[in-house]
């Protein structure tokens, strides 16, 4: 089971961009959690943190890393201008 990850400032910022960008946001729906318990070389783990984006009307989907340091939204946003969740 997941851990919440995305704050609600996050997901408002995404879906604003969304909506700039010409797309309906109720037609999005975003949600974040962890994934795995990473080994990271040294006997330490960590998690590993990602964001599902999800596009209602046709089913599209994809997966960002995110966490401290990661731009998940820009890269959702970019996937969205590139035409990968669909036309508006």
């Amino acid at each position: 089971m997941g851990t919440p990850l995305i704050n609600e400032d996050e997901k408002d910022d995404f879906l604003k961009g969304v909506t700039v960008l010409g797309y309906n946001a109720r037609d999005f729906v975003v949600a974040g959690g962890t994934k795995a318990d990473v080994p990271t070389g040294n006997g330490q783990r960590m998690l590993r943190q990602e964001v599902f984006a999800y596009r209602n009307s046709n089913g599209v989907h994809r997966t960002y890393d995110a966490g401290h340091g990661r731009a998940w939204s820009a890269e959702a946003l970019a996937d969205i201008r590139k035409g990968f969740f669909g036309i508006q």
